[in-house]
């Protein structure tokens, strides 16, 4: 045998972790040059057999023959590689540098080039091109440059895995087996999942992909068109014009599933004739869009839960709706579903810009504390910009600005069933900061059987020949009654045609109080048709030339017992007027109040019930019109106080401050400074002795 270099044993050849390598390559080359490329030919093993072809391979770092550890000679000098058993380099005797620095240049075999160092990412400049590569590749990361095209924004870092269920998003299938699976801490974009965003491509399946994964996910910069997302509604939806056939189609979103987006510039466009919603929640918690727009589509979110409360704090944040039916819905009305209907909890649009909405911007159907903050509503001109309807519970309306709208917004109960029924009554509810201009119709509408609902600080103006009856409506539909309280505070309210409250609520105990405001009408300022109202602190303005401060004895419900007006400023022809006939007027006060009137400040002719327990103190009443008729005129009247008021009105042939048509009991009449005399029909002895220390001077004061 013939005497060379022994290479093995003494040689043991570890990995980079320090451990003897198994089954590793082991080139034997000439001097100087690369074992790989320059072999040599003359080596033998210590039974003087050649091994096998080049590479030898080690076991436990040393060269094997058969398994066992053996020498290994080599005749005269040589240069040696070693790679490990998945081919990444390990040593090399000469020239490690070189030898190393060519390999890592090697951009044809997966093996080399960036895949040598063990996790260098791998380069495709698209989906197709990255599922070509090699799921065996000792890189672990391919980075792709665009989903279709470099640059698109749909590429990203991604691992190959063995194993995987493809998705064609976030999981992408590689034509060996393996699996591309994303590799990023925020939620995959749109782009990701393949769509598009150019405003032309119809992005629909990708988009059901996306939101189907149930996963948070984010959409771009671009217009993805979509639509429609969902299979055609089936019953209990009824037939005919309340019909709803498209309302529960939409794309679901899972419970705690989130999608954000970046604004105005993140749209989500309907590409189809058929409209159903963007995104539809049944049984879903916690959900929320963000910064997102919608246009086109039945709605932008709906929410219909398939028991009470199976929906609960989801909504949309900040997001831009233009051109939908209705903007957003939580829950079914009872009135179009009797038998569907289910409590949502907590739905919200915070931060909602609303734009060319056909129907209502927002609409709330037998939810419990739904939240409507820093609404935006612009050109909303076919329903309430935020409808609270049919059993809400607990609701708030915050901060709402509108402009060029029909109506404002809106708290209903359901009438249903008929009568009061506690599950159908809507009450709680907040509607605070509401500013809304050039509005068509009317501002708010608190309608039937609600209980305890606060309006305050708040701003309402209407259009030039608006159509509502009435800026601000307090109504009851038949059949319902509010056993409650509806209270108004810092409220400022224009009308142009009509009035500014329409109060129709039937309030049982409690009066409807308005404290605070500030109305400005033309034909009148509060029509009223209930039995109770606190007005106070007021300002009250009426056409001078043809309107009413206040109407009362409207409609059926025309007597009044417990209505009351105190520290008051009242501009009109007249100030409280009854219109139609008044069965009664009961336990009326009118205190601390200033008149600036044509004609009455206070006139009860036609309440042919009566008057009693009139109380009208420390008022004061201006009239500059030389006319005949007593500012304060009473039907007949018992139990009347007229006490220390200020009667500044000019004289007239038939001069009076205060006039009553039939008999007067038990009044008094006291105290007064008048510019002309009283006119009382039929005094009992009480009135006339109480008819005392009044001061009459014709002086009249401009």
């Amino acid at each position: 045998m013939a005497v060379g270099s022994v290479v093995a044993p003494f040689a043991v050849f570890n990995g980079s972790d320090g451990n003897p390598l198994n089954n590793a390559s082991i080139y034997i080359g000439q001097p100087n040059l690369n074992p790989q490329t320059f072999p040599v030919n003359v080596f033998w093993d210590e039974a003087g057999l050649y091994p096998a072809v080049q590479p030898v391979r080690t076991i436990g770092g040393y060269f094997s023959r058969n398994g066992t550890p053996a020498k290994l000679y080599v005749n005269g000098s040589y240069s040696i590689a070693v790679y490990d058993s998945a081919g990444r380099f390990v040593y090399n005797s000469l020239h490690e540098v070189d030898v190393l620095a060519e390999e890592l240049a090697n951009a044809v075999d997966p093996l080399k080039g960036a895949a040598l160092i063990g996790r260098g990412f791998q380069v495709a400049q698209n989906v197709a091109e990255a599922i070509t590569f090699s799921k065996s590749s000792p890189s672990k990361f391919v980075f792709i440059l665009g989903y279709y095209a470099a640059g698109d924004g749909g590429g990203g870092a991604y691992m190959v895995k063995l194993s995987g269920t493809a998705n064609g998003g976030t999981v992408i299938a590689m034509n060996d087996g393996g699996f591309l699976h994303l590799c990023q801490s925020a939620p995959a974009t749109l782009r990701q999942w393949g769509c598009k965003g150019d405003g032309i491509t119809d992005d629909t399946a990708r988009f059901l992909a996306c939101v189907g994964f149930g996963a948070n996910f984010h959409v771009p910069d671009g217009t993805f068109m979509v639509g429609p997302v969902g299979p055609a509604a089936v019953p209990p939806y009824p037939a005919g014009p309340l019909a709803e056939p498209n309302r529960t189609s939409a794309s679901v979103l899972a419970s705690g599933q989130c999608v954000t987006g970046n604004g105005p510039r993140s749209i989500l466009s309907w590409n189809n004739p058929t409209k159903q919603a963007f995104f539809y929640m049944k049984d879903a918690v916690n959900c929320d869009v963000s910064d997102v727009s919608f246009i086109g589509g039945y709605s932008a979110m709906i929410l219909d839960p398939t028991s009470d409360g199976s929906v609960e704090n989801c909504g949309l944040t900040r997001c831009y709706l233009d051109g939908q039916l209705i903007g957003m819905i939580g829950g079914r009305q009872l009135a179009i579903d009797p038998t569907g209907s289910r409590i949502c909890i907590r739905p919200y649009a915070i931060g909602c810009k609303f734009k060319n909405i056909v129907v209502h911007g927002v609409t709330m159907s037998n939810c419990q504390r739904p939240f409507v903050s820093d609404g935006d509503f612009k050109d909303c001109t076919g329903g309430f910009c935020v409808d609270y309807s049919q059993g809400t519970r607990g609701g708030i309306m915050d901060n709402i600005i509108g402009n060029n709208v029909l109506h404002g917004v809106k708290v209903e109960s359901s009438n249903v069933a008929g009568g009061i029924d506690s599950v159908l009554a809507s009450e709680r509810c907040i509607l605070t900061q509401l500013n809304i201009s050039n509005i068509l119709g009317i501002g708010v509408l608190i309608n039937s059987a609600n209980d305890r609902i606060l309006i305050s600080d708040s701003i309402l103006h209407g259009v030039v020949n608006d159509s509502a009856a009435s800026l601000i409506c307090l109504d009851s539909v038949t059949g319902f009654s509010s056993t409650g309280q509806c209270i108004l505070s810092n409220v400022i309210a224009t009308a142009t045609i009509g009035g500014c409250l329409l109060n129709g609520l039937a309030s049982g105990t409690l009066p409807t109080i308005v404290t605070g405001c500030n109305f400005v009408g033309k034909s009148f300022c509060i029509n009223n048709r209930i039995t109770k109202l606190l007005l106070e602190d007021s300002v009250i303005y009426a056409d001078p030339a043809s309107g009413n401060c206040i109407n009362t004895g409207i409609g059926s419900l025309n007597n009044m017992d417990g209505f009351t007006i105190r520290g008051c400023y009242l501009t009109g022809v007249n100030g409280l007027a009854e219109q139609g006939t008044a069965t009664t007027w009961r336990n009326v006060s009118i205190s601390d109040t200033e008149f600036n009137i044509g004609t009455y400040a206070v006139f009860a002719g036609t309440a042919t019930g009566g008057n009693f327990s009139f109380r009208f103190s420390e008022n004061k009443i201006n009239r500059s019109s030389a006319i005949s008729a007593a500012p304060v005129t009473l039907p007949v009247t018992a139990g009347a106080m007229i006490t220390d008021n200020r009667f500044n009105i000019i004289a007239t042939a038939t001069p009076a401050a205060v006039a009553t048509s039939t008999g007067t009991t038990k009044s008094r009449i006291s105290g007064n400074i008048s510019t002309v005399g009283f006119s009382i029909a039929a005094p009992d002895a009480s009135t006339t002795a109480n008819t005392n220390n009044n001061i009459t001077d014709a002086v009249y004061l401009a």
